[in-house]
């Protein structure tokens, strides 16, 4: 058996994008509480503020919903600090892609990690991918498709280092598996 060949992972750029993912996902994550306690904070103040200036509805409302999105965005803060903002260092630093013979290595995961061999004549595909904060970033994923039909036939691999190179290597090892065979 020859020796694996790794593929090169930016990891410091890796754990830029996979923590920023994790803070616009906790942003996101805040709306839907904020929307939900908006009411109730309203119907706590709004019997206490007889004669105050604000207490209009439009104004005792947009205070309801200030206050409700403050309070949801502290706590899903809490949520990335004491979870997300570790799971993303742990996951740019388990990332791994490898070519073992006619296999193709994936590692990856944070807390949990999983460590997939997949025969190359699983492989149907490869993908270069980008987007609005792939972009921004500077980075591109690669992703192969698995010929058979479970949820997580299609894998992405972020972080590496020059995407395209990686894509006509493991398209050129896919080949020479196939000759030879």
């Amino acid at each position: 058996m020859t020796n694996p060949i790794e593929f090169a992972i930016n990891r410091s750029r890796l754990l830029r994008y996979l923590r920023l993912q994790a803070i616009l996902g906790c942003g996101f994550a805040a709306i839907l509480p904020a929307f939900m306690l908006a009411p109730a904070i309203f119907s706590v103040i709004a019997p206490s503020t007889n004669f105050h200036p604000w207490s209009s509805r439009i104004g005792l409302g947009v205070i309801s919903f200030l206050v409700s999105t403050s309070l949801s965005l502290c706590i899903t803060g809490l949520m990335y600090v004491g979870y997300f903002r570790k799971a993303a260092r742990l996951e740019s630093e388990n990332v791994r892609l490898l070519v073992e013979g006619a296999y193709l290595r994936y590692i990856s995961g944070s807390y949990f990690v999983s460590d997939r061999r997949i025969h190359f004549r699983e492989v149907g595909d490869y993908c270069i991918h980008t987007g609005p904060l792939l972009n921004r970033l500077g980075m591109k994923t690669v992703s192969f498709q698995l010929s058979n039909k479970r949820p997580e036939a299609r894998i992405r691999v972020a972080g590496l280092i020059d995407p395209e190179s990686v894509r006509d290597r493991l398209c050129a090892f896919d080949a020479e598996r196939s000759n030879d065979h």
